[in-house]
């Protein structure tokens, strides 16, 4: 396996560089590169030793990422996180989920979105992503939130229209 990814040490490092945003998700997909078959593993083994400021830039980062299908399960488990911070690294203004979640992930996803009252307009890719099946999600969680008492998000018209 390649150092490059071997323990957390190269994102770390990168972390304490100082290096910008861009710059780090440069050197990271680079490393990726260089890891080649090796990188998800590597890289999934980074994820859950990182910090949280560590598991954002990589998130952030999964779209621009040498074969960037090999990393859905990192970007599953930000969905499936308590941590605000990373649920919208990967939900809002990323084009990952998009791009390479499957349906079931995707429309969870949304779902999510709506009921952590996100901005659904920060959803990149949505528009070609609504499908029935999450539509008929987004209803029912429309008709969960009236029959509770509760507003329902404005921005539900982008996926049940007006």
């Amino acid at each position: 396996m390649s150092a490059a990814l071997g323990s957390g040490d190269f994102l770390r490092a990168l972390m304490r560089a100082g290096r910008h945003g861009e710059d780090r998700a440069a050197l990271l997909a680079a490393a990726v590169a260089t890891a080649g078959d090796d990188a998800p593993r590597g890289l999934a083994r980074t994820w859950f030793s990182a910090s949280t400021d560590e598991q954002v830039l990589i998130l952030r980062t999964l779209a621009v990422l040498p074969q960037p299908e090999r990393f859905t399960d990192i970007a599953r488990d930000a969905c499936r996180s308590s941590m605000t911070p990373l649920f919208e690294a990967v939900a809002l203004d990323n084009a990952y989920a998009a791009a390479w979640f499957d349906e079931h992930a995707f429309n969870q996803m949304v779902l999510k979105v709506l009921s952590l009252g996100c901005d659904l307009r920060r959803v990149a890719g949505l528009a070609g992503r609504v499908t029935p099946s999450l539509r008929r999600a987004v209803l029912d969680f429309h008709a969960e939130r009236i029959a509770a008492g509760r507003a329902v998000p404005a921005d539900i018209v982008l996926i049940l229209g007006r």
